[in-house]
């Protein structure tokens, strides 16, 4: 009835006379204000859930806020921590140096490479592990599976995995260590030869031969 009384255009509002009928049809309904009544004692009851349902969404809101900056804060740290690793790996191909001298880092950025191979590519979700245990090459090469574990490794086929790949790099280091690669000595002595220096001193000269006749001469 409100709603109808609020119309824009005045054709469509109701007449006195009908505005009379129906506030007497509701004078006369027994119904009416036991509704009224329960409308209000709800609403008590529903204003108390709307501010608690308030109050737990701000809550929400706050920890989804700091949620966020903590996640900001911890990608800021892992970017600055992969730019200090970027700046410790000095040594570009460690396969080419005694493993025995490699440093925690190496040892990381070892792991790291695994993941370009197709079969070894899970492995480099744990090179975190070593570097956090502090795994030099030296303990890297008597590490045992006993050993993996401990360091958190859990997976039984990472664990495999890795012995595996320790044991093949055991292997190229003993190769490496026993039988150096005759290329790069070649390429060295190859290096000292470009880098000599020789003086050579060229002697220009004529000599005629006197022939029979002048003509031939």
């Amino acid at each position: 009835m409100m709603e109808q009384c609020w119309q824009l255009d005045p054709k469509l509002r109701p007449t006195f006379t009908e505005l009379l009928v129906q506030l007497k049809a509701m004078s006369e309904d027994e119904y009416l204000p036991q509704s009224t009544n329960s409308f209000l004692d709800h609403k008590g009851i529903w204003k108390k859930e709307i501010q608690l349902t308030l109050e737990r969404l701000k809550k929400a809101e706050r920890d989804i806020s700091h949620r966020e900056q903590e996640l900001q804060e911890r990608e800021l740290k892992l970017k600055e921590r992969e730019r200090l690793l970027g700046q410790q790996f000095n040594i570009v191909n460690l396969e080419d140096y005694d493993v025995n001298t490699w440093r925690d880092v190496d040892v990381y950025q070892w792991v790291m490479q695994l993941r370009t191979s197709g079969h070894t590519a899970d492995l480099a979700q744990y090179a975190e592990l070593f570097l956090s245990h502090h795994i030099t090459g030296r303990r890297l090469l008597r590490m045992t599976e006993k050993d993996l574990k401990d360091i958190g490794i859990q997976s039984v086929g990472h664990v495999m995995d890795f012995q595996v790949e320790i044991d093949l790099l055991r292997t190229h280091n003993f190769r490496l260590l026993n039988f150096p690669p005759l290329i790069k000595q070649e390429e060295q002595s190859s290096n000292k030869k470009e880098q000599e220096t020789v003086s050579l001193v060229l002697i220009f000269g004529h000599h005629l031969r006197k022939g029979a006749t002048p003509e031939v001469s």
